[in-house]
């Protein structure tokens, strides 16, 4: 090996050690599991996520050091009868930041992105009342993007209905398997037909996700054009979220 080739093999590796130093990257993957109580029984879905935080050299003021990149698609839970529920994973980036990073690690999300490989294996919680809980979406017709809607996942009887002879087939399995007392008849929908009984986030080393969205929604591999012929000439994906109408992008409900 001649001096020059020996010379740049060096300053690459140094170049590398450095922007490993003082520009890490660190990815994982997350899996995201919903539970719900229903009348005949429990019904979940899961997903599974890679996730990277990198660090980039800040070239200007106004543009991060910071980035975030997420592959997978949304969770999906079928409740039978064309009923589907999406987990959305617009939010997905910052859930184990959130989830596993100690609460003493306040600064930059970079740092608390290298505490989370640490808990590998280890599955959390996401509670009722954290921000980072998913955003939510059902389809009145799971073939028209345009039926979308936002749902609760905490009152899901306002969006699938639930008459008296369901909330009694409800009750009865509950006390048959007494879940009722998880968490109370004070619990917000304890008594309902449909109950959230867990969201859970894992960092796993299960294979990621693929093709369970797109074989529910077949109207993300439409053409652009179609799409847009299903809007009025505009995405037909929007939905009142607070009263503001929001416009979902297909990347809400998966990412390649």
């Amino acid at each position: 090996m001649n001096k020059t080739l020996r010379t740049i093999l060096v300053l690459l590796a140094l170049g590398y050690g450095l922007k490993r130093c003082y520009f890490p990257s660190y990815s994982w993957y997350q899996k995201l599991t919903l539970v719900w109580e229903t009348p005949t029984g429990l019904v979940s879905g899961s997903s599974v996520l890679w996730v990277q935080w990198r660090g980039s050299p800040k070239f200007l003021p106004d543009v991060s050091t910071v980035s975030a990149r997420v592959i997978g698609e949304a969770a999906v839970v079928d409740f039978g009868k064309g009923r589907y529920i999406f987990a959305l994973i617009s939010n997905a980036s910052t859930m184990a930041l959130a989830a596993f990073a100690s609460p003493s690690s306040t600064g930059k999300r970079i740092t608390r992105a290298s505490e989370v490989n640490d808990h590998h294996g280890e599955t959390k919680e996401i509670s009722r009342t954290n921000v980072y809980l998913p955003l939510m979406v059902t389809f009145t017709d799971i073939n028209d993007p345009a039926s979308v809607k936002k749902i609760d996942p905490y009152y899901l009887d306002s969006t699938f209905g639930c008459t008296p002879a369901e909330k009694q087939q409800a009750e009865k399995w509950r006390e048959k398997n007494g879940t009722i007392s998880n968490q109370g008849a004070t619990f917000p929908n304890a008594k309902n037909c449909y109950k959230l009984k867990s969201v859970t986030l894992e960092i796993t080393d299960e294979p990621m996700t693929k093709g369970v969205v797109e074989g529910v929604l077949g109207w993300l591999g439409w053409p652009r054009d179609k799409l847009l012929k299903a809007g009025g000439g505009r995405n037909p994906v929007r939905m009142l979220t607070n009263g503001k109408l929001r416009t979902l992008a297909r990347t809400a409900f998966r990412k390649k």
